[in-house]
Protein backbone atom coordinates (compact mmCIF):
# COMPACT_ATOMS: atom_id res chain seq x y z
CA UNK A 1 0.00 0.00 0.00
CA UNK A 2 1.26 3.44 -0.82
CA UNK A 3 -0.17 6.39 1.11
CA UNK A 4 0.54 10.04 1.62
CA UNK A 5 0.18 11.61 5.05
CA UNK A 6 -1.07 15.15 5.07
CA UNK A 7 -2.63 17.70 7.39
CA UNK A 8 -6.13 19.06 6.87
CA UNK A 9 -5.31 22.56 8.07
CA UNK A 10 -8.81 23.93 8.64
CA UNK A 11 -9.52 21.38 11.38
CA UNK A 12 -5.97 20.37 12.24
CA UNK A 13 -6.69 16.70 11.37
CA UNK A 14 -4.22 14.27 9.88
CA UNK A 15 -5.34 12.37 6.84
CA UNK A 16 -4.07 9.46 4.77
CA UNK A 17 -4.44 9.62 1.01
CA UNK A 18 -4.25 6.12 -0.48
CA UNK A 19 -2.39 6.13 -3.79
CA UNK A 20 -2.27 2.39 -4.40
CA UNK A 21 -3.25 -0.87 -2.70
CA UNK A 22 -2.34 -4.51 -3.35
CA UNK A 23 -3.86 -7.79 -2.24
CA UNK A 24 -1.67 -9.58 0.30
CA UNK A 25 -1.73 -13.22 1.37
CA UNK A 26 -4.98 -14.43 -0.13
CA UNK A 27 -3.53 -15.10 -3.57
CA UNK A 28 -0.79 -17.37 -2.22
CA UNK A 29 -3.22 -19.25 0.01
CA UNK A 30 -5.71 -19.66 -2.82
CA UNK A 31 -3.00 -20.92 -5.18
CA UNK A 32 -1.88 -23.50 -2.60
CA UNK A 33 -5.48 -24.64 -2.14
CA UNK A 34 -6.04 -24.98 -5.89
CA UNK A 35 -2.76 -26.91 -6.27
CA UNK A 36 -3.69 -29.31 -3.46
CA UNK A 37 -7.17 -29.81 -4.90
CA UNK A 38 -5.68 -30.56 -8.33
CA UNK A 39 -3.19 -33.05 -6.83
CA UNK A 40 -5.93 -34.88 -4.92
CA UNK A 41 -8.14 -34.96 -8.02
CA UNK A 42 -5.28 -36.49 -10.04
CA UNK A 43 -5.01 -39.19 -7.36
CA UNK A 44 -8.71 -39.91 -7.91
CA UNK A 45 -9.78 -38.98 -4.41
CA UNK A 46 -12.76 -36.96 -5.65
CA UNK A 47 -14.07 -39.73 -7.93
CA UNK A 48 -17.71 -40.72 -7.45
CA UNK A 49 -16.78 -44.32 -6.61
CA UNK A 50 -15.18 -43.13 -3.35
CA UNK A 51 -18.21 -41.13 -2.24
CA UNK A 52 -20.67 -42.52 0.27
CA UNK A 53 -24.35 -41.64 0.25
CA UNK A 54 -25.55 -39.44 3.09
CA UNK A 55 -28.10 -41.05 5.41
CA UNK A 56 -31.67 -39.75 5.29
CA UNK A 57 -31.41 -38.85 9.00
CA UNK A 58 -28.29 -38.60 11.15
CA UNK A 59 -27.82 -40.79 14.23
CA UNK A 60 -26.27 -37.99 16.23
CA UNK A 61 -25.92 -34.19 15.99
CA UNK A 62 -23.19 -32.13 17.63
CA UNK A 63 -23.88 -28.54 18.68
CA UNK A 64 -20.99 -26.21 19.50
CA UNK A 65 -22.16 -23.05 21.20
CA UNK A 66 -22.39 -21.15 24.45
CA UNK A 67 -24.51 -23.12 26.95
CA UNK A 68 -26.01 -19.93 28.41
CA UNK A 69 -27.44 -18.47 25.19
CA UNK A 70 -31.09 -18.64 24.20
CA UNK A 71 -30.24 -20.06 20.77
CA UNK A 72 -28.91 -23.35 22.17
CA UNK A 73 -32.14 -23.98 24.05
CA UNK A 74 -34.18 -23.21 20.93
CA UNK A 75 -32.07 -25.73 18.97
CA UNK A 76 -32.41 -28.40 21.66
CA UNK A 77 -36.18 -27.94 22.01
CA UNK A 78 -36.80 -28.10 18.25
CA UNK A 79 -34.65 -31.23 17.91
CA UNK A 80 -36.38 -32.87 20.87
CA UNK A 81 -39.82 -32.10 19.42
CA UNK A 82 -39.01 -33.19 15.84
CA UNK A 83 -36.58 -36.07 16.50
CA UNK A 84 -36.99 -37.29 20.08
CA UNK A 85 -34.75 -40.35 19.60
CA UNK A 86 -31.88 -38.33 18.13
CA UNK A 87 -28.71 -38.09 20.23
CA UNK A 88 -27.49 -34.52 20.65
CA UNK A 89 -23.99 -33.76 21.93
CA UNK A 90 -23.54 -30.26 23.34
CA UNK A 91 -19.96 -29.00 23.38
CA UNK A 92 -19.39 -25.82 25.38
Amino acid sequence: MKVQVSLYERRGNNQLIVESIEAAGEDELKQAFVALKRKLAEEGLFDALHKKALPALPDCIGVITSPSGAAVWDILMVLKRRFPALEVILHK
